[in-house]
């Protein structure tokens, strides 16, 4: 499937205060060097490379096709589809600014969740209170933004 905001990804590939800091962000809550850290909706691979620059081994999951093949040139194991993972393999994964693209975000947690390991951990950075979805969310391909009380039910519902 083709992503249709590729031209906002380069832009953000610019933005390296804002990567930077919801990189450090990351680092609050998850990371083991020794476990291979996956990154659902890699992109560009603005996150990879900087979890692959700082020390991390990293596989990306991308389905949009031109996407995936840049990352795959770019020296990453990537997949075009979670499916492709085996059951119970995850330790670590990030998504960064993905999900609001989901229409069936509930479908792809639930999915998540059965490749992730016991006490896996899961990194989401996703845009903040639904009160502010406007014209310009819906013009980048959101469905939605979240909320923390209905982010947390949609997660527990999912199995988390």
């Amino acid at each position: 499937m083709a992503y249709q905001g590729k031209d906002v990804l380069e832009i953000m590939k610019n933005a390296v205060n804002y990567n930077n800091a919801v990189f450090k962000l990351c680092l609050n809550y998850i990371f083991d060097k020794n476990s291979k850290v996956f990154d659902f909706g890699a992109g560009l691979g603005i996150f990879a490379n900087i979890l692959k620059n700082n020390g991390y081994e990293v596989e990306c999951i991308e389905n949009d096709e031109e996407l995936l093949s840049n990352l795959e040139k770019g020296g990453f194991v990537a997949y075009s589809d979670i499916n492709r993972v085996a059951d119970n393999s995850i330790n670590q994964i990030v998504s960064f600014n993905v999900f609001e693209h989901i229409e069936d975000d509930f479908e792809k947690f639930s999915v998540i969740y059965n490749k992730m390991c016991v006490n896996g951990k899961f990194f989401l950075f996703l845009p903040a209170n639904s009160c502010l979805y406007s014209a310009f969310d819906k013009k980048l391909g959101h469905y939605r933004r979240y909320d923390k009380k209905s982010l947390e039910n949609l997660l527990k519902n999912c199995g988390y």
